[in-house]
Order: structure tokens, then C-alpha cells, then sequence
């Protein structure tokens, strides 16, 4: 996840009040904990809205979550790698990757554009449940 320069400076400070042992680097824009992930449980949670029109949809992760092994990036795995950058845009804009990919559902609906000629595309959001029971055979009966 990238977020605005403002952004990540306000997400590097709440890390530095949750935990002595965060090192975020607001050079490099990024941060990591020097304790293994499954020794961390940091009470943070990150809220994105998204936003249509007076409307609000809020999508929340905890840290805990997202939190990666050192290793993703050749570190030590007694390093924990927080996976939240910081980019030099200073927007109101987040850019989402594989670990929101991995969590939430995507659909995109282009048919405004194609069917209409419209200049927008609709997005859609959806948690996954990890252990949902439904089975496609019990709606499509065949007969």
C-alpha cells in the first residue's frame, strides 16, 4: 500500500507511539519492527474510505494483517516489514496491492464506457469470508 508524502509521515508517527522497536525511515518512506511478526500485536487499524457522492465506504485492516517477514525483502526474518510506503505525491489517493488484492474481492464494471460512452468505470468491494460454506451446487440445481 503507497500512500501521500503527509500520510505516511502521520502513519510513521502513530508507529512510533504503538512501538519502541519501529524504525520508519521518512527518507526512504518506509518502515519495519525489529521483533519477529509473530511476536507483534500492535492495536492499529487503517481505515480507507472510499467515497461516492455524501456516501462513505469505509474498508479496514489491522496492521497485524498485514504485517510481512523480513525476508520478503532480504532481510532478517527477526525483522518484521511493514508493507505501507510512502511516495513523494502529496494526494488524498492510496495505491492498494496484492495484500488488499487478497482480502477483499474486486470487480470492475466497464460498461459505461462500452455501452454508453461514458468516461467512468464502476468499482466494486467485497470482504471475503475465509470460511464461507456456500457451495455453488446448492444454487445451480441441475435438473
Amino acid at each position: 500500500m503507497t500512500l501521500g508524502k503527509k500520510r505516511f509521515d502521520k502513519f510513521a508517527d502513530r508507529m512510533k507511539k504503538m512501538t519502541k522497536s519501529s524504525i520508519c525511515d521518512r527518507k526512504e518512506r518506509n518502515c519495519v519492527i525489529k521483533k519477529k511478526c509473530s511476536d507483534i500485536n500492535l492495536d492499529i487499524s487503517l481505515t480507507i474510505d472510499l467515497k461516492e457522492g455524501k456516501r462513505r465506504y469505509p474498508l479496514e485492516f489491522h496492521l497485524n494483517e498485514l504485517l510481512q517477514k523480513g525476508s520478503i525483502i532480504g532481510l532478517s526474518d527477526n525483522v518484521c516489514v511493514v508493507p505501507i510506503i510512502g511516495t513523494d505525491l502529496d494526494s488524498k489517493s492510496a495505491d492498494l496491492g496484492t495484500i488488499f488484492m487478497e482480502k477483499y474481492y474486486v470487480t470492475m464494471d466497464m460498461s459505461p464506457v462500452i455501452e454508453r460512452g461514458d468516461h467512468y468505470t464502476i468499482v466494486g468491494f467485497g470482504q471475503k469470508e475465509e470460511n464461507y460454506p456456500y457451495k455453488i451446487r446448492d444454487q445451480y440445481r441441475i435438473a
